[in-house]
């Protein structure tokens, strides 16, 4: 739908914009921790975007916990995440390294922002009908 291209469209912009910054910011500091952060501000896009997609016009902060499956498919998809950044073989296989608790603060700080985004986005669109 027209609705689904713009918000595909705004949504992968703001995604890839985020994280670009990211990656430029820490790339100076440490080649593979570089990676590592830029990974985890995408997957952490992902975390928050689920609820973002729930409805295309209800806010994501309408019953954010409602949905037992979604709850269960994220704690999973945290879970593999923190595998894969902390587990000495995942590193290996990855080539993560592990980050301090200010590179999470960081990630998961801009990641937040692609609620805002969609919220925004929810709150024009829907104005526009």
């Amino acid at each position: 739908t027209r609705t689904g291209g713009l918000r595909a469209i705004i949504m992968g912009l703001s995604m890839a914009f985020f994280a670009l910054v990211v990656f430029y910011v820490f790339y100076l500091e440490n080649n593979p921790k570089t990676w590592t952060i830029t990974l985890t501000v995408l997957v952490a896009f992902q975390w928050f975007n689920a609820w973002n997609v729930r409805s295309e016009t209800r806010s994501a902060f309408v019953k954010p916990f409602s949905n037992i499956y979604l709850l269960l498919g994220l704690f999973g998809a945290v879970f593999a995440h923190i595998l894969a950044v902390y587990h000495p073989f995942m590193n290996t296989i990855l080539r993560t390294v592990p980050l301090n608790f200010y590179d999470w603060v960081i990630a998961i700080s801009i990641a937040t922002s692609i609620l805002l985004v969609e919220e925004i986005r929810k709150l024009v669109f829907s104005k526009s009908l």
